[in-house]
């Protein structure tokens, strides 16, 4: 547990988690499934933890089996079955979770409400907390589901704030882990968005850090793209594309879309027109793959914004009728013949085209022209 806490020997901590649950898998104890459950969910070794749960879940023990669809509940939500991720914690908190486990499962519960976009039964739950002030580990985990319900409304100041003192109480604890709570990353992008750009750097730099002394490909990419958020266009590119490889790596899908998004814009800021639409194409076939409509709308919204841009009045007459009759699916063959034109000279003005409005296909094609069109 001091390893997993302080964020060091992922390896030892993985090891040391297979073990228990291999050699107690007759007889789990439900504490002990727990945390080795939750080491595996930790070093996003999810179908590893997956697996476990699968088995734990024919368990005899209801506590064990409870512990499983938790953690299972938990996995959806990183993965993209948010839906699935809801039903079972709803199910699970607050009557089948022990005290133990509860701040956790409410603070899991909390996120994914806010990622549905259910904001006002996000804020029921955290409502409906009994008077008593729960333990200190479980309060860092509400405020920190509170900042990221705040944030999911917008409320950067609030979120910032909440993310804070969730990080004060973690330190206090000894917990400098960022899989444990990615609270650094988190508010390193809230500040950015409220202006205190010193705070948000120092915040994405020491996050990055501590992803790194961790290891895990979901943690590191998450805090790599906090980073990217501190930075100018093209660094922040570059970092974005690391931020990428290593949640797909993850498979962490929410955030690999968001990342994605943030990869769109940064590129279209600093002219680079191709990466943006293949990061956006990407992420709205992503959004599409775990049926997420609000990430769908996200990635759209950010692509139809760069396609605004697009300077379609610099494509001559005969430029912009060919990309018309491009659009509504006409091969160079047949455009030719209806324009009374060569093959190649078609090639040629189409060329031109691509390189005015900075794509390299027609399906892009077929976003600038109808956006441009529809404005």
């Amino acid at each position: 547990m001091t390893l997993l806490q302080s964020g060091t020997g992922r390896a030892t901590v993985i090891e040391q988690a297979e073990r228990i649950l291999t050699y107690d898998r007759d007889s789990p104890n439900a504490d002990c499934a727990w945390l080795s459950l939750l080491a595996l969910l930790y070093a996003d070794r999810f179908s590893d933890a997956a697996a476990h749960s699968a088995i734990l879940l024919e368990a005899s023990s209801r506590d064990v089996q409870d512990v499983a669809t938790l953690i299972q509940a938990r996995i959806d939500a990183q993965t993209g079955g948010l839906d699935s991720a809801i039903t079972s914690l709803e199910m699970l908190y607050p009557t089948k979770v022990p005290p133990c486990r509860r701040g956790v499962a409410l603070a899991w519960l909390v996120e994914a409400l806010a990622d549905n976009q259910d904001f006002d039964a996000a804020h029921e739950h955290l409502l409906n907390l009994p008077a008593q002030s729960p333990p200190l580990p479980d309060q860092a985990h509400i405020l920190a589901a509170r900042g990221h319900l705040y944030a999911a409304q917008g409320d950067h100041g609030r979120s910032l704030h909440d993310l804070i003192r969730s990080g004060k109480i973690l330190t206090s604890l000894g917990v400098s882990n960022p899989a444990v709570i990615p609270w650094r990353s988190t508010a390193a992008t809230m500040a950015v968005k409220i202006g205190h750009t010193s705070l948000a750097l120092s915040l994405a730099q020491e996050g990055l850090s501590t992803a790194r002394l961790w290891g895990s490909a979901g943690v590191v990419g998450r805090a790599l793209r906090a980073f990217a958020h501190t930075q100018d266009a093209d660094i922040a590119a570059n970092t974005l594309v690391q931020a990428i490889e290593l949640l797909e790596l993850a498979g962490t899908a929410k955030e690999l879309i968001l990342a994605l998004c943030d990869l769109g814009e940064v590129s279209a800021s600093d002219g680079n027109i191709v990466q943006s639409h293949r990061a956006l194409d990407r992420a709205v076939q992503e959004a599409m793959k775990i049926n997420n409509r609000f990430l769908l709308e996200r990635a759209r919204s950010v692509l139809a914004t760069v396609d605004q841009h697009r300077d379609v009045a610099s494509l001559t007459s005969q430029e912009y009728r060919i990309a018309i009759l491009a659009l509504n699916g006409q091969s160079n063959k047949s455009i030719a013949k209806s324009m009374f034109l060569t093959i190649r000279t078609v090639e040629f003005h189409l060329t031109n085209v691509y390189r005015k409005l900075q794509i390299s296909n027609r399906r892009q094609l077929g976003h600038v022209m109808s956006t441009r069109r529809c404005a």
